[in-house]
This record gives C-alpha cells, sequence and structure tokens, in this order.
C-alpha cells in the first residue's frame, strides 16, 4: 500500500488493508473464501477497498501521462532541426571523413552559404 496515497484519501486504509488482507488469505487457502466471516469482512469493506485500487490506478495513469508528455517533448525537440549531409569533394580528407554536415533549423529560413 502506498504512503502517499494515504494523503488524499476517501476511503477508510484499516478497511482496504483488512480487504487486501483477506485476499492474501484467499490466495493462500481458498477453501477460506467460503468462510462467512471472511464474506462479511470482504462486503464490510469492498467500497473502501475499491476508492483505495481507483486512487492508486490513477496515480499511476498520471505518472504514465506525465512519461508520455516528456517523451513528446523530446521528440518535438528532435524535430527542430534537420541534419544534411553533403557529398565530399573528392579530397582524401572527405574520403575518409565524409562530406561537409548542415544542421538546419526548422525556424530558421536561412540560404546556406556556399564554402
Amino acid at each position: 500500500m502506498d504512503i502517499n496515497l494515504l494523503s488524499t484519501m476517501k476511503y477508510k486504509v484499516w478497511k482496504a488493508i483488512a480487504y487486501e488482507i483477506t485476499q492474501i488469505i484467499i490466495q493462500e487457502k481458498p477453501s477460506l473464501a467460503t468462510n462467512w466471516i471472511i464474506k462479511k469482512i470482504r462486503e464490510y469493506c469492498l467500497n473502501d477497498w475499491i476508492e483505495y485500487k481507483t486512487a492508486a490506478t490513477m496515480k499511476d495513469v498520471d505518472k504514465q501521462i506525465e512519461a508520455f508528455r516528456q517523451e513528446l517533448d523530446l521528440i518535438s525537440i528532435k524535430n527542430c532541426y534537420q541534419i544534411i549531409e553533403h557529398p565530399s569533394d573528392g579530397s582524401r580528407a572527405q574520403e575518409l571523413l565524409g562530406g561537409p554536415l548542415e544542421i538546419k533549423s526548422a525556424w530558421s529560413n536561412h540560404k546556406r552559404a556556399e564554402y
């Protein structure tokens, strides 16, 4: 259970914990799923557990949205310039290293200066 979810909770923590404990108990011993005490605990705590799970899911969705926004920002930064590789002029150095490179920004309309 995430501690940060406790600060904005609209549910009773102990009920959510009790429901989680009943889930663990049922996983360990499935025959207890039909026990009347376990059934009553689950019935009594279900709404608070749903609120907890909803809050946890929404927090995870918020993290994913933030990561997606950061990724979009990086993509837009990468697409703001263009790298152009020109052919070599035939010299030995440019044959080894390649021709001149030109970097153009998307926001600039200047023409390339001839060397």
